[in-house]
Order: structure tokens, then sequence, then C-alpha cells
């Protein structure tokens, strides 16, 4: 989560058509001031109760949040 959350700090605000969990949290460690404590912290650790898939599950899916050049109101709703 701590990753995401960096990411969307980086991001342009206008990738965000609404009110999202990410947007909100990005906008309070901006409003506190906390980038830099939670840079600090160094990267997340696994915890210790995690036990690794059986072979036969599948693995977790994996998204990745692109800034694209244009609006997503100047899309067309099929490209979406």
């Amino acid at each position: 989560m701590k990753n995401e959350l960096l990411r969307a700090l980086n991001l342009n605000r206008d990738v965000f058509n609404k009110k999202t969990w990410l947007l909100c949290a990005s906008d309070a460690v901006n409003r506190l001031e906390l980038k830099d404590t939670i840079l600090s912290k160094g990267p997340d650790t696994m915890s210790p109760d995690y036990s690794t898939l059986a072979p036969w599950e599948s693995p977790p899916a994996v998204f990745n949040i692109l800034q694209t050049g244009t609006r997503k109101a100047d899309y067309n709703p099929h490209e979406l």
C-alpha cells in the first residue's frame, strides 16, 4: 500500500476523475507533511504471519496505475 501511495503523491491530480481513497490518502500525507517520514521508514516488510501460496493457487493480481497524456473525459467510452 505504501508504494501505491507514494506513486499517487507524484501523479498529477487530473489523473483522478473523482475522489478515491488513494487521492484522499495522498492529500492527507501532503497536508500533514508526512511524505519524508514515510520515506524514511524504508521498504515495507512482510508480515511474519504471511505464508507463501500453494503451487496450485493463483498469484495475487498486480495493478499499475499509469498516467496518460489525455484526460479521461476526452476518451471514447469504448477505449476505456
